[in-house]
């Protein structure tokens, strides 16, 4: 069983558009990015594996909730943070 990646979430009152771009990860050397100007986004490289992709997923949302939060996270502990969430909701979903 997969989530379903919506094409815009609304956190903390602000609308974040999901956006997907073939080849993140081969030409940047990222699977995922988060910005948090006026138009808040989430950009996920459209080729990775599911299990990667949710894993990144996670981890750009907690980018975005750091942000709105004010919660000044370290890279580690938003990695971290992704894995535990990512593997939680395999659990829930009987993965």
């Amino acid at each position: 069983m997969e989530i379903k990646i919506p094409a815009e979430l609304h956190l903390c009152g602000q609308m974040i558009t999901i956006n997907w771009e073939d080849g993140l990860a081969e030409n940047w050397n990222r699977n995922g990015e988060a910005t948090f100007n006026k138009h808040r986004r989430i950009k996920l490289d459209s080729n990775l594996p599911r299990g990667t992709l949710e894993e990144t997923f996670f981890h750009e949302c907690l980018h975005q909730l750091d942000s709105l939060y004010a919660t000044d996270l370290k890279e580690s502990q938003i990695k971290r943070l992704a894995l535990g969430i990512a593997e939680l909701v395999a659990q829930l979903q009987g993965g």
